[in-house]
């Protein structure tokens, strides 16, 4: 479809639905490129039919980070559609499922937090080790690319968010929503990014 071949999109994401009618996942990712697909074609209730379908499936399976990305395409077409207050709630649940992520995936493991302790009492004065073990830590978060595309899902959602809040003309919460979009793709993508710049 980047590309200017919409027949031979459709075909394969039709493809796709046949050969995923078993697995629940894949299903779920082909009805969400599916509603992209039919988006871009301006068909704005039928992307929000595979976007309905979906979520149906996503809500019946464990917290998954994809889950996020659906909340955040049915944001889009429902803001197409003029639905503002039902795209803000999409936007404030694609942030709970990415913020609840990070935080299941990146906060340290508390078995090793209670080790660390331990070893911090045997051995005292080793302030610049847990120091060291911080920074390293956060490295660690930083620079993968797991973390990097949640926060760019968290950062579109909260751009999101704000967009609907002026809609609803609820300019205070707009302005912060907007603010905190910029604070973490500068933060955690860095200036250069493409999200970044995006936002200036």
């Amino acid at each position: 479809m980047r590309d200017g071949y919409p027949t031979d999109a459709i075909e394969l994401l039709k493809r796709a639905e046949v050969l995923a009618e078993n697995n629940e996942t894949g299903l779920a990712m082909t009805y969400n490129n599916l509603a992209c697909y039919y988006r871009k074609s301006l068909q704005l209730r039928t992307a929000l039919t595979f976007l309905e379908k979906a979520l149906a499936i996503e809500q019946k399976q464990p917290m998954s980070a994809s889950k996020a990305d659906t909340h955040l395409n049915m944001c889009a077409v429902l803001s197409q559609l003029s639905r503002h207050d039902h795209a803000m709630a999409h936007a404030y649940q694609a942030i709970i499922i990415v913020q609840s992520t990070l935080l299941m995936n990146h906060l340290p493991n508390p078995a090793g937090l209670m080790k660390a302790d331990k070893e911090k009492n045997a051995h005292k004065g080793s302030a610049a080790n847990k120091d060291k073990g911080m920074e390293q830590l956060q490295n660690s978060m930083t620079s993968s690319k797991e973390f990097k595309d949640r926060i760019a899902v968290l950062t579109i959602a909260y751009h999101n968010l704000a967009v609907e809040q002026e809609f609803m003309h609820m300019y205070h919460e707009a302005v912060a929503s907007y603010r905190q979009a910029k604070e973490f793709a500068n933060k955690y993508l860095g200036t250069d990014d493409t999200i970044s710049r995006n936002l200036t």
